[in-house]
């Protein structure tokens, strides 16, 4: 969209092509200053440069792990793609969490005792700890991804969403709203108000 000149360029996909967006349906986009990261829902990730007018895939390991994680990512249904503090990115997607390395756009999977539980959404707080919600729980990383601790008591899952009001204080939006406390040292939950249980 070219605010100045009000005028919007589409870039519609090709169904099965091999050098650019071959679906129409994308549920993660970011920009981090040279590639629009675009996740789309079951077709894997694409860069694209918009000051070439080129996509390109990102790159995977080699050997059997790497094609493993290829072939997975490219057939998954991507939820989010979420920018990290250190320029990294998380790809949520439904049968995995990814990191997308911001320098070499090398593809590895995130291991957590969540990351097949549907992965919806990523959150970094300003502890630069970094939350992800599944469909049964919210896990909390710290800045390396090394797992700290999970909460999965007293929610209605899955969760969808997380908000930083405070410190030790956030917002949780799941089959509900919760207000989760972290002051003690240890997670506690509390539904703020029964006004948004159940609601498609």
């Amino acid at each position: 969209f070219d605010i100045q000149k009000g005028i919007i360029k589409p870039f519609f996909p090709v169904e099965g092509a091999t050098n650019k967006m071959n679906h129409p349906s994308v549920r993660g986009i970011v920009y981090e200053g040279r590639y629009v990261i675009i996740g789309q829902t079951n077709r894997g990730i694409w860069l694209y440069e918009p000051a070439t007018g080129l996509y390109k895939r990102p790159l995977f390991q080699p050997g059997p792990a790497g094609e493993s994680i290829k072939r997975q990512l490219e057939n998954d249904f991507i939820d989010q793609v979420y920018t990290l503090h250190n320029g990294h990115h998380i790809v949520a997607a439904r049968d995995g969490c990814y990191l997308l390395n911001g320098k070499n756009y090398m593809v590895t999977a995130v291991e957590f005792s969540g990351n097949h539980e549907n992965v919806n959404f990523c959150y970094q707080d300003n502890k630069k700890r970094v939350w992800i919600g599944t469909g049964k729980g919210l896990h909390c990383l710290d800045s390396n991804l090394v797992p700290l601790f999970s909460v999965k008591e007293g929610i209605q899952s899955p969760t969808r969403c997380l908000y930083q009001l405070h410190a030790d204080e956030y917002i949780l939006g799941a089959e509900g709203l919760y207000l989760l406390n972290l002051a003690d040292g240890k997670p506690t939950l509390k539904k703020l108000t029964p006004y948004f249980d159940n609601i498609a």
